[in-house]
């Protein structure tokens, strides 16, 4: 898979989602996804020494585009949906 934010990696992510999607029943199926703006790793505090994710932190550093996310659901219009590395 293509690394990095670009649209051979968005278009690689959203095959594999689609492909995963195709046998998962509705309630579990991914409808929209943000890309992350780096790597979590120890050094930017977003994951520990052995390896479990620091949820809070990372909470933190997307909370605005998690929360457009539902926003712009509850409007109805998704057309606008960050899916190649929108930040706030």
């Amino acid at each position: 898979m293509p690394r990095g934010n670009t649209p051979e990696t968005v278009a690689a992510v959203n095959q594999a989602i689609a492909e995963a999607n195709h046998v998962l029943p509705d309630y579990a199926r991914v409808k929209h996804w943000l890309p992350a703006q780096a790597p979590f790793l120890p050094q930017n505090g977003q994951l520990t020494a052995n390896g479990r994710l620091k949820r809070e932190a990372i909470w933190q550093l997307y909370q605005p585009s998690i929360e457009q996310l539902y926003e712009e659901k509850s409007d109805g219009d998704l057309s606008n949906i960050p899916t190649s590395g929108g930040t706030a």
